[in-house]
């Protein structure tokens, strides 16, 4: 399109990664099914049911404000978006290896790597004690953006709740929208 013509690379979630390289064509579901010890690089578009993984790469343009994104970033997943990956030869002869994927705000980074390395790194990520969730499960009912707020992330989670917020600034006349170079707090 217009908009990412010239456009060639973003950094969608900077970070470093281990696991097997899997290429994935975007209308076909992966056979076996993506694991969370794969990095996969996506023909197309990445889809909203994308399960944990290690790492991400697309050729389609995303935008950071997407769900995947959002999840990467939650998740600590390295996600980028790089028009040219998959004609990359170096990236293509290390299809269903072990590699180590980089992703940094100026472009990826990709070698083989060894299962040593790569089972180093996940212990060095691994929580060291068990992990306790303590999620708030009272609400039962659907609840109407005016009548959340931030005080409710536990409940309705941080993109319901920050909507909730941008909510109260538009009906309240503070955000504008649809102005020349984009949204403005008044």
């Amino acid at each position: 399109t217009q908009l990412t013509a010239g456009f060639d690379f973003m950094s969608l979630n900077d970070g470093k990664c281990f696991g097997k390289l899997r290429f994935v064509k975007a209308s076909t579901p992966p056979d076996p099914p993506l694991t969370r010890g794969d990095i996969a690089i996506y023909d197309g578009e990445v889809p909203t049911t994308l399960p944990p993984l290690a790492g991400v790469a697309t050729t389609a343009p995303q935008t950071y404000l997407s769900h995947i994104a959002f999840k990467a970033r939650q998740d600590d997943t390295p996600y980028a978006f790089s028009r040219d990956i998959l004609k990359d030869v170096d990236v293509k002869a290390l299809e269903g290896k072990t590699v180590c994927f980089e992703v940094t705000p100026t472009g990826y980074k990709m070698r083989a790597a060894t299962k040593r390395e790569a089972d180093k790194h996940l212990n060095s990520i691994r929580p060291k004690k068990a992990q306790k969730l303590n999620p708030d499960l009272g609400p039962k009912e659907a609840v109407a953006l005016n009548k959340l707020s931030a005080r409710d992330v536990g409940a309705f989670g941080s993109k319901t709740t920050n909507v909730a917020e941008l909510h109260k600034l538009f009906t309240s006349g503070k955000l504008k929208v649809g102005v020349p170079g984009g949204p403005e707090v008044v």
